[in-house]
């Protein structure tokens, strides 16, 4: 039987090792260390060739071109470095799969598919949701089946928890698993998560540097090529073939953006070509814009500048074609034409010339001047020459609409005459309407202003006659009365004023303010509400006094009497609500009760306990005299010391605004147990005499 042989030998100080396939008496490869490097070589048929070198640096050269194959090579990096130049080879580990436990199952309309690795070592690098990149998935049988390449499916579990680890996989495709069902294992030379954006690199030489581009998605999900070294050229070589963008399917081509400096198109003819007559081409220096639909030259902020250089060609707008020429709209500030000579000539009579300073505008049909937004003047500077409106002929001279705002009429004598008694005059200064069957003044929709203005003088309405006098209406949804002083002047008392803001109602035989159905509302929001009398009744079925914050009721002379009348009914005062209530302080005299009782019935209480011990407790505790601090009552009072009695009977002692304050009434209960252990003492004693 033959089989593969190695051989050692040297030669010329260089050990060599041979490698020979079966039967072949020339080595298939070599290793020869030479001097100061290393090689492989390979037999050929005519002969060894080298087909790697290491020198004494570490440096490997490849003096054939190599190629690297996931399925059969294992780089444990993804980053190679070829003369300081690193190089993303795209490559991870090895992944051996076992293929016993390769299943399919489906999730509604897809299919997903189940693996387990072999090397419970490895961590599955990748997460669910993620999107799997899986490239040259095969097996190991003879011949090699191919399970998966170059897909890129959704992760819907992730087990790194498990023995063995297992990911599921889902896709909308029926991949056939049947094939491998026998097989010892699977190797997958790629298996990764999709990065965010990611895309194809492209590496190459430019002289000795490496230069590096990308085809990846950007972060608007858009396939974009960029270069991060330089310009980046598409059909920049001397073939005569055409260059086409976006040639088919609805799209926006976009070319620069608002930061590109800009965006130069240099051919001899450029057109803009569809299915329409719209286009842009140039011949011979001549630039002709044409559009089937219509022509747009529009400037979203600056100036658009139409023969704006100094040449002294004409502009022609419009000059063949029954055509509108517009210039300016409803928005535009200011329409400026500026030359020796302006006219509008046609075969009509209605035109606008201008000759020897005066402009004069005929209209066959009528003139017409307005503005839909500014200030139409005539006759606005400082010239003393008249001006005539409607001077001949039978006219009527409208000034204003039903939509004006105002009419303002300005001179130093103005004049309405008519053969009626109604008309308009001023004299002195003194403006008179007089109207035959009366006098309006009314607005649709603005406000009606009179006596507007700051002068101090007296407006008068109704000052003579007997008249009816009124404000306001039904529908009227206010009258404002706003002065220092507003009074109501009548033979009784009865008036209302107001005077620095306050305002003060007084009735000679009293003031009633009632409402027969609905809510009476006295509101003073963010103010003082005060009410001033002798006597003060309030009288309701139910009277509520509820405030968001406190609640004082106070006498600055007087007794403060709650409950102070014959009813027999109960005064309660916090019944509900864990509440301290606090009776009296530091400067009170006294507390009174005829008859105090405190709640006591056993039907009230639980984890009732005996006291014990508390002889010695209260043979603890001192009486003492004092007095109260900050105190307005100099008496002297008797006592205990509330933490002397916390100290013995914390039960007995609460805490209320950083004070402690003793339950006296508790107190009764301590001394009679204690009375009671003294007594039993006492006993004790009398026994041992007797």
């Amino acid at each position: 039987m033959s089989v593969p042989k190695i051989n050692f030998k040297v030669e010329g100080n260089n050990p060599i090792i041979d490698f020979f396939k079966n039967n072949n008496a020339n080595s298939m490869f070599r290793m020869i260390n030479q001097t100061d490097e290393f090689k492989l070589q390979k037999n050929t048929g005519a002969g060894l060739e080298d087909i790697m070198s290491v020198n004494e640096d570490g440096v490997i050269t490849f003096p054939k071109n190599v190629e690297f194959k996931g399925s059969s090579t294992v780089i444990n990096t993804n980053v190679v470095t070829f003369q300081d130049q690193q190089v993303d080879l795209g490559l991870t580990d090895t992944v051996n799969l076992d293929v016993s436990s390769v299943t399919q199952s489906t999730s509604g309309a897809n299919f997903r598919y189940t693996f387990k690795l072999q090397d419970s070592n490895k961590t599955i690098p990748f997460a669910v949701n993620d999107y799997l990149l899986i490239q040259n998935l095969v097996s190991t049988a003879t011949p090699a089946v191919s399970l998966l390449d170059s897909v890129a499916l959704l992760v819907v579990v992730v087990s790194n928890g498990t023995s063995p680890k297992t990911f599921t996989i889902e896709s909308s495709s029926n991949f056939n698993v049947a094939n491998i069902a026998n097989n010892s294992n699977v190797i997958a030379s790629k298996i990764s998560a999709i990065a965010a954006n990611s895309g194809v690199r492209f590496l190459g030489l430019n002289g000795s540097s490496l230069v590096e581009g990308v085809l990846q998605f950007n972060s608007s999900n858009n396939l974009s090529l960029e270069n991060n070294t330089g310009t980046i050229s598409v059909g920049s070589n001397s073939v005569n073939q055409n260059i086409n963008v976006g040639t088919a399917g609805t799209r926006t081509i976009q070319v620069g953006s608002a930061a590109a400096t800009a965006v130069n198109l240099d051919g001899i003819t450029f057109s803009i070509d569809s299915s329409s007559a719209s286009n842009i081409n140039t011949s011979a220096g001549v630039l002709t814009v044409g559009g089937a639909g219509g022509v747009a030259v529009n400037s979203t902020s600056g100036i658009i500048n139409v023969g704006n250089e100094t040449v002294t060609g004409a502009i022609n707008v419009g000059t063949a074609g029954a055509r509108t020429i517009q210039v300016g709209s409803a928005a535009a500030t200011a329409v400026n034409l500026d030359a020796i000579t302006f006219s509008i000539d046609s075969s009509s009579a209605s035109n606008i010339n201008t000759s020897a300073g005066v402009l004069t505008v005929g209209g066959a049909g009528g003139v017409a001047v307005n503005s839909t937004s500014g200030v139409i003047n005539v006759g606005n500077d400082a010239v003393t020459g008249a001006i005539n409106v409607g001077t001949a002929g039978a006219r009527t001279i409208q000034v204003g609409s039903a939509a004006a705002t105002a009419v303002n009429l300005d001179a130093i004598t103005f004049s309405i005459d008519s053969s009626s008694a109604s008309n308009i005059n001023t004299s002195a200064g003194v403006l008179t309407v007089g109207g035959a069957g009366g006098v309006a003044i009314n607005s649709t929709s603005g406000v009606i202003n009179i006596g507007n203005e700051t002068v101090n003088n007296a407006m008068n309405v109704g000052t003579a006659g007997a008249r009816t006098i009124q404000v306001g209406s039904a529908s009227a949804t206010a009258v404002n009365l706003d002065a220092i002083t507003f009074s109501i002047d009548s033979s009784s008392a009865s008036n209302l004023t107001t005077s620095s803001g306050l305002l003060t109602v007084s009735g000679g035989s009293g003031v009633t303010v009632t409402s027969t159905g609905g809510q009476l509302t006295l509101n003073g929001t963010g103010q003082t509400v005060q009410l001033n009398a002798a006597t003060y009744n309030l009288s309701s079925t139910t009277s509520n006094l509820d405030s968001t914050g406190a609640v004082s009721i106070n006498s600055s002379g007087g007794v403060i009497n709650i409950g102070n009348n014959s009813v027999a009914q109960d005064i309660n005062i916090g019944t509900a609500g864990a509440r301290t209530i606090t009776l009296g302080s530091t400067s009170a005299t006294a507390v009174n009760a005829y008859n105090f009782a405190v709640a006591s019935d056993v039907m009230l209480k639980t984890n009732i306990t005996p006291l014990s011990s508390t002889l010695d407790k209260v043979l603890q505790l001192d009486g003492y005299k004092y007095n109260w601090k900050n105190s307005d009552n100099n008496s002297t009072h008797i006592g205990l010391i509330a933490q002397e009695v916390e100290q013995q009977f914390p039960e007995l002692v609460t805490q209320n605004n950083n004070y402690k304050s003793v339950n006296y009434l508790g107190m009764i209960a301590v001394l009679i147990n204690a009375m009671k252990e003294q007594q039993q003492e006492i006993e004790k004693i009398r026994n041992k005499i007797n």
